[in-house]
């Protein structure tokens, strides 16, 4: 059985594939291996500037985050920070709904 997740709400990989495993009726490990090609996959496809997207739960894209000017609190230095590439994840309609509908449960949690 699945461990739960911990008092902040996070979730392992470990955990995440019990609770699959659970789900399906298939050995965890096969399923911590799978999530572990997928992973590996995904970096892959970020890598090479592709967009992912997942049906029901969102898409990744790379961008490029633009250089800025950074101040150093050191020295007081100001500083010139280049341009870096991030990962940007914009969630679905579908799972924008299901974060509305669990909002006040979400929130009402963390006090």
């Amino acid at each position: 059985m699945a461990r739960p997740p911990s008092s902040r709400g996070n979730i392992t990989r470990q955990a995440l594939s019990e609770r699959i495993a659970d789900r399906v009726d298939v050995p965890q490990q096969d399923i911590y291996e799978v999530m572990q090609v997928l992973f590996e996959e995904m970096v892959e496809e970020l890598a090479k500037g592709h967009r992912l997207e997942f049906r029901n739960f969102g898409a990744f894209r790379v961008d490029v985050r633009a250089s800025r000017r950074g101040f150093n609190p050191q020295t007081k230095e100001t500083i010139e920070i280049a341009a870096a590439p991030v990962v940007r994840f914009k969630a679905s309609r579908h799972l924008r709904q299901r974060l509305e509908e669990n909002a006040q449960q979400l929130f009402s949690s963390r006090d």
